[in-house]
This record gives structure tokens, sequence and C-alpha cells, in this order.
């Protein structure tokens, strides 16, 4: 009977030990686990940060290119504006002569038929 009762003690001492080996172990490697995906993580952050940086970058580029862009097309509005603004100018002085000769010439009819 004492026999017994020892060998048992025994397998349950042993089954006590066992669990807390496994426990150690289960513990090791949660705390493994843990540290691995605290790096993921921190990669995943880091990763995100660089792309969104990279991203800001190429807006930053983008939209300086598009103000490049529009500043010329602007220069080149003012320009053909300048242009077309000359040469109404001169259309307009154009005519002036015209009407100023229409009305010299109407004049001397005038003056002709009153003659």
């Amino acid at each position: 009977n004492t026999k017994q009762w020892y060998q048992r003690r025994v397998a349950i001492t042993a089954g006590q030990q066992k669990l807390k080996e496994e426990k150690f172990l289960y513990e090791e490697r949660l705390s493994e686990l843990e540290t691995q995906h605290e790096a993921e993580k921190r990669e995943l952050i880091e990763k995100y940060h660089r792309d969104l940086v990279e991203r800001e970058s190429k807006n930053d580029l983008e939209l300086k290119l598009l103000s490049e862009q529009k500043e010329r097309e602007l220069g080149q509005l003012e320009s053909r504006y300048k242009q077309r603004s000359v040469e109404e100018m001169k259309m307009t002085q154009e005519l002036e002569k015209k009407i100023e000769k229409r009305k010299k010439y109407r004049l001397r009819l005038c003056v002709d038929t009153t003659a």
C-alpha cells in the first residue's frame, strides 16, 4: 500500500514537473512570438513611414512641376494677350486713318460740289 502510494506520489510529482517544463517552454515561446510580433510591427510602421515620406516627396515634386507648367502657360497666355493687344492697336490706328481719309475725301467732295 505504501509502495503504491509512493509510486503514485512520484508519478504525480513527475507529472507536475513535466507540466512546469511545458509551461516554461510555452512561456518562452510566447515571449519569442511577442518579440517577433513587436519587431514585425515596428518594421511595418517603418515601412509605412518610408512610403508616406516617399509619397509626400512625390506629391511635392508633382505640385512643383504642375506649378511650373501653369507658370509657363500663364506666361504664354500673357505673351499672346500682349501680341493681340498690339495687333488690335495697329488695326485701330489703321481704321482711324481710313476714317480720317474718308472724312477728308467727303470734305473735298463737299467743297467740290459747292464750288
